[in-house]
């Protein structure tokens, strides 16, 4: 190869770098989640009389159902309406600011995702209950011998329909649907053992992985990494759990660290963001 030949491959790959790092704009998803998830003692608090003798007061999911299938019917209806106002608000971001920057990206991905978000949420809980709740009598709580298996071959098919989604242009929509339906059916199971009602962190913390690959950043590696050992914690123990302090206030120390990566990110996110286009 010729030393011009190089250069020009060299100047390529650096025009490609500056192209991306011109289209991060990331830092708008992670302060949307951060307020989905800070609001979200608001509508806990609004069920508290109801379930003030319950040793669990503001659990989404009891140990008799699933994500979405169970639960409240209030705070299931605000999880699934708020994670798909954010998904669709940061399509309708990334889009907003490719045109505004001048460097607009393919948004097929972004879309598809939009479109099939919605419709996982709405029937990954439900199809976990027809397939495998409806045929055990006894609570699966006791029973990891069959959520684990549920739950490793939800996570093969969602990595082998991404895979596929990736790979073939032609079967991207339909492996996008199979990877959300499969990973909604996968985070149903685990929420049999996680009984402090903020299953649906583990959902975003998946989802800003999914947002991390696309964008190709290691920061947002790195947040989301974080947003999922936080989450995952307030939903085994949580930080509410240390002290005595009523359930509300529990609960709200418990949702508190994963908003705090969050909005600590998205701010980082934001400058280094106005810095790269200074």
């Amino acid at each position: 190869m010729t030393d011009s030949a190089a250069e020009l491959l060299s100047d390529l790959r650096q025009l490609r770098r500056k192209v991306r790092r011109d289209r991060h704009g990331y830092w708008f998803p992670l302060v949307l989640f951060a307020a989905l998830i800070l609001l979200t003692p608001l509508c806990y608090w609004a069920l508290s009389a109801r379930y003030f003798h319950t040793p669990v007061p503001f659990s989404t999911t009891q140990i008799t159902s699933t994500t979405w299938s169970g639960g409240d019917s209030v705070v299931k209806w605000y999880w699934t309406i708020g994670l798909i106002l954010c998904v669709g608000a940061s399509v309708w971001w990334y889009h907003k600011r490719g045109v505004t920057i001048g460097v607009e990206g393919r948004m097929g991905g972004y879309l598809m995702v939009a479109v099939v978000v919605p419709v996982a949420l709405l029937f990954g809980g439900r199809l976990f209950e027809l397939t495998v709740w409806s045929h055990y009598d006894t609570s699966l709580y006791s029973r990891p011998d069959i959520i684990v298996p549920v739950v490793i071959g939800a996570v093969v098919v969602a990595g082998g329909a991404a895979f596929v989604a990736t790979r073939w242009k032609r079967l991207r929509a339909g492996g996008i649907a199979v990877a959300a339906l499969a990973g909604v059916v996968a985070f149903s199971a685990i929420a049999v053992f996680l009984l402090y009602g903020l299953v649906p962190l583990l959902i975003i913390a998946a989802a800003l992985a999914a947002l991390a690959w696309l964008e190709r950043s290691p920061l947002l590696a790195v947040i989301a990494v974080l947003f999922g050992v936080v989450s995952l914690h307030a939903n085994v123990s949580g930080l509410g759990r240390l002290l005595d302090l009523n359930a509300e206030w529990r609960l709200l120390l418990d949702a508190a660290p994963p908003a705090a990566v969050l909005m600590i990110g998205g701010v980082i996110a934001l400058v280094r963001s106005r810095r790269a286009a200074e």
